[in-house]
């Protein structure tokens, strides 16, 4: 049977509609097959697409659409670092927001948005507690967020 998922406006997994049987290959194998109405006007639920062979449904909420027509997985920021009470933040893509947040006063200490492609930093905390840096980058970017505690 095949599988189907719904993709939202940046073409990311939101959903799996139905499938079969899943093999333990990985998502990389997955291809986009377009609907063709002239084949078969009832193959595919509106607003989905289908999949081939050896769908990795334990990963499949990572998945995007790419260019070129293959669902992949979601790129992933690398080069972060928590190392004591220093957190050195990946290489972000333009366009990503950055917060840090005091987890038991519940509150934000500071917003900032990556205004060029490869834009890093280090945040060094000085005061005892736990706390959070969530980097949210743009689609088809995976989000992230980094705990430390001082």
């Amino acid at each position: 049977m095949p599988i189907f998922v719904a993709l939202d406006e940046n073409w990311l997994v939101t959903r799996r509609i139905k499938g079969g049987p899943l093999s333990a290959f990985g998502i990389g194998a997955l291809e986009v097959k377009p609907f063709n109405p002239d084949a078969d006007p009832w193959a595919m639920p509106a607003g989905t697409i289908m999949l081939g062979q050896d769908v990795d449904k334990d990963r499949l909420h990572h998945g995007y659409r790419t260019a070129a027509g293959y669902l992949g997985l979601r790129p992933v920021l690398t080069g972060q670092a928590v190392t004591g009470a220093t957190v050195t933040l990946p290489a972000c893509p333009a366009g990503t927001v950055i917060e840090v947040h005091d987890l038991a006063g519940g509150e934000v200490m500071h917003s900032l948005t990556a205004n060029a492609d490869g834009f890093t930093d280090t945040i060094t905390f000085e005061d005892a507690g736990q706390y959070a840096v969530e980097i949210d980058p743009p689609a088809p970017w995976l989000d992230m967020t980094l705990k430390v505690e001082v």
